[in-house]
């Protein structure tokens, strides 16, 4: 047998074997269910062809055996919560992490951070913002106290003015003082 036979009938293996391996076997093409859209998986599943079938697999965030799949609630276990610190919203395929009011979500998209509302306009306080864990409050100076609206400061007068004397109010200034009359 000569080179050129032999390389003839490597060749002509190799094409067999090439088609065997297209056909699976049986010399009949495999189709591609899933290119062709013949395949009856579920919406949220992925379809993977395989030699004379294809297979359904359920997407991540869904179960299943992949010609049906569900939503996995991520949220319904109240000791995980999906890993949220505050709140956990389901999401078809996914969850996401909320935080409550006056709290923000961090990087890592499960935690929650104070947000210290005095580093804003000193929490609209008038005089002294204290920042408290979720919330803040106003606080006013000496002398003063916090108005009806949480946020004003008035002043308190502690003098008392004695016979001839009156008690004279500086609005602009917020103080008052004992006056002659």
């Amino acid at each position: 047998m000569g080179t050129g036979d032999f390389a003839r009938r490597l060749c002509l293996t190799l094409a067999i074997l090439q088609l065997d391996r297209l056909t699976g076997g049986n010399g009949v093409p495999d189709a591609d269910e899933c290119t062709e859209g013949t395949d009856d998986c579920h919406i949220d599943a992925i379809c993977q062809n395989t030699p004379k079938s294809f297979k359904c697999i359920c997407k991540p965030g869904y179960k299943g055996e992949g010609k049906q799949c569900e939503d996995i609630d991520e949220c319904e276990n109240d000791f995980y919560n999906g890993g949220c610190v505050h709140e956990c919203i389901n999401i078809p395929g996914n969850y996401r992490c909320m935080c409550y009011d006056g709290f923000m979500l961090a990087e890592d998209g499960h935690n929650c951070l104070d947000v210290d509302e005095c580093l804003d306009n000193n929490g609209g306080c008038q005089q002294i913002c204290v920042n408290t864990m979720g919330s803040y409050e106003c606080q006013c100076k000496e002398g003063f106290f916090l108005s009806d609206n949480q946020h004003t400061c008035i002043h308190r007068s502690n003098a008392q003015c004695r016979s001839g004397q009156y008690l004279k109010e500086f609005s602009h200034i917020m103080q008052s003082k004992c006056l002659q009359v």
